[in-house]
């Protein structure tokens, strides 16, 4: 796929504006909202993923959707997302959602007929975003039933700024700071007060650095069955249910004492 010299100059300027934003939340940049742009939508969302709740997703922004509909459907929408939307990793990937699902399974879908039918919205275009290695958060663009799909031109330009996105809202939302925490623990002092084994305490700090269970096969080349194992036994040893309760084990004072 190739982009025009007037479409390059476009989005160096796009990227440029954004991060003379920033500070900002992602849907109050006007880097999103010129986005139109480049790739014409009629309403976007952006979810943060949850570092500090038991939620995937949570602090939704909208632009084009009613105040507070967003918000209202928060805990629905966690539930019932088409799962690629949430399904991401270490990188940032595009989505078109057409790809994946015809139509008629977008329609008798949940998400769908519980949000999106009383917003006219037929087509999505999905970006996951991450960096650092770790998950940073949706955006949606959305397009209206009376409008043609996402094009191939407009995937491709998805892909080229992905990363600047993401790296502007994992600053803008300050993530660092589980990335801080993360890289204060010591393996070999946790192994040692939680007896946890070798396997295990890689887990844990694959974990704490925002990676799924799948990531953590591909990191460690295990099956799933067997990273699930070592799952099981690392939250029996320290007592917990789920990934969100791993920042509350160990605060700063726990790992530095």
């Amino acid at each position: 796929m190739k982009l025009c010299e007037n479409d390059w100059l476009t989005i160096n300027n796009l990227i440029l504006n954004m991060y003379s934003h920033n500070g900002k939340r992602l849907l109050d940049n006007d880097f999103i909202k010129n986005l139109k742009y480049l790739i014409p939508y009629d309403r976007a969302s952006f979810f943060i993923h949850d570092y500090e709740g038991e939620r995937t997703l949570c602090k939704p922004e909208g632009i084009g959707f009613e105040e507070g509909v967003l918000e209202e459907k928060s805990e629905f929408i966690n539930n019932s997302v088409p799962h690629v939307w949430v399904n991401f990793y270490e990188r940032s990937t595009v989505v078109r959602d057409s790809d994946l699902f015809d139509e008629r399974e977008l329609r008798n879908s949940m998400y769908y007929s519980s949000l999106l039918i009383n917003e006219n919205v037929k087509y999505f275009l999905t970006i996951s975003l991450a960096h650092n290695k770790m998950r940073v958060g949706v955006l949606t663009l959305f397009r209206e039933k009376d409008k043609e799909d996402f094009s191939d031109k407009e995937v491709y330009i998805a892909e080229q700024i992905m990363d600047h996105i993401a790296c502007y809202a994992y600053q803008s939302y300050e993530l660092d700071q589980y990335n801080q925490k993360s890289h204060r623990i010591r393996p070999e002092k946790l192994a040692k007060q939680y007896d946890l084994t070798a396997r295990e305490s890689q887990v844990l700090q694959l974990l704490l650095k925002g990676y799924s269970t799948r990531s953590i096969c591909e990191e460690l080349h295990v099956a799933e069955p067997t990273a699930k194992k070592h799952l099981g036994g690392l939250y029996s040893k320290l007592k917990i249910k789920n990934k969100a309760e791993l920042f509350k084990v160990f605060s700063e004072d726990d790992l530095d004492g």
